[in-house]
This record gives structure tokens, sequence and C-alpha cells, in this order.
């Protein structure tokens, strides 16, 4: 008789199922005006700066 938990003779055992978690994808907002900016493009604030000089800074 097989002991508990083993495969027949024979038979391949399964492959471990990986352990890391599948990474999350960032989904934008459509009605996000930061969403689509460029770095060059005009600041979506309203303060007449580039984006890259203005809200860009942070990343």
């Amino acid at each position: 008789a097989a002991a508990a938990g083993a495969t027949p003779a024979g038979t391949p055992a399964a492959p471990p199922k990986p352990s890391a978690p599948k990474p999350q994808t960032y989904t934008k907002d459509k009605d996000d005006p930061f969403a689509n900016v460029g770095r060059n493009d005009p600041c979506p604030c309203g303060s007449g700066l580039k984006y890259k000089k203005c809200h860009g800074r942070d990343q």
C-alpha cells in the first residue's frame, strides 16, 4: 500500500506552484487629467509651468 501523500510509481509528482504573487497592474483613470501628460506638456493644474517642473517633480 502507498503511503499517504506519495505518488504511485511511474507517475511524476506535480511541480510545486510558484509562491510569488502576481504583480498588481495599475490602470489609469480615464477622467484623471494627470493620466496621460507628457513631461514637456503644460501641467494640467493650470500653473503655466511644464509638467516636469510642476507636479512631475515628485516622481
